[in-house]
């Protein structure tokens, strides 16, 4: 997850119903990959079997599927951000339980499409769901990458607050009390 708005976009996770979806998924992953942008979720391999309606992959270390979701969850956490392919506004009741936990720890979303559940998205974020097709998505994370927040004297434009101010000391830096 990005902690300030001039760290790059470089990692991504994508959501979305790996039983309907997921040559899409693939797909999405690997143009993100081509574009310089590291896919931590999920693993593009093969799906390896059905278990009651979690699919497990070739490259899953496990077959649990509260493992393999913990494990995804955490992944998705480290993103720079989650990307959801939700063709046709489909998001499945699994993928709505990783889309509230995202938005619940405050990782950025976007969507492939407009959600079918665009009220209830909007209702928890206070906020209309950003859509963008992969391609306007990379378009757009290249200008932000490109993008300097400094000008040209070297000055930083934001004024962090765990960032410290120049020349500044705590009074027992200065032999003061």
């Amino acid at each position: 997850m990005r902690k300030y708005n001039d760290d790059k976009y470089e990692t991504a996770s994508i959501l979305g119903s790996f039983n309907k979806h997921y040559e899409l998924i693939c797909r999405t992953a690997e143009y993100f990959q081509k574009n310089g942008i590291r896919v931590l979720a999920p693993d593009i391999t093969s799906i390896k079997e059905n278990n009651d309606g979690y699919a497990i992959l070739e490259s899953d270390q496990s077959d649990d599927a509260t493992v393999l979701e913990a494990k995804f969850l955490e992944n998705c956490l480290k993103s720079d951000f989650v990307y959801v392919c939700d063709l046709d506004g489909y998001i499945g009741k699994t993928v709505m339980l990783e889309l509230g936990f995202m938005l619940g720890k405050g990782q950025e979303v976007f969507f492939m499409e407009t959600p079918a559940q665009e009220r209830l998205i909007k209702e928890m974020t206070q906020k209309k769901p950003i859509v963008y097709t992969p391609k306007d998505l990379v378009r757009m994370i290249k200008r932000l990458n490109e993008f300097s927040w400094v000008d040209f004297a070297g000055n930083d434009l934001f004024d962090r607050l765990d960032k410290p101010v120049p020349d500044f000391r705590l009074p027992e830096d200065k032999g003061e009390r």
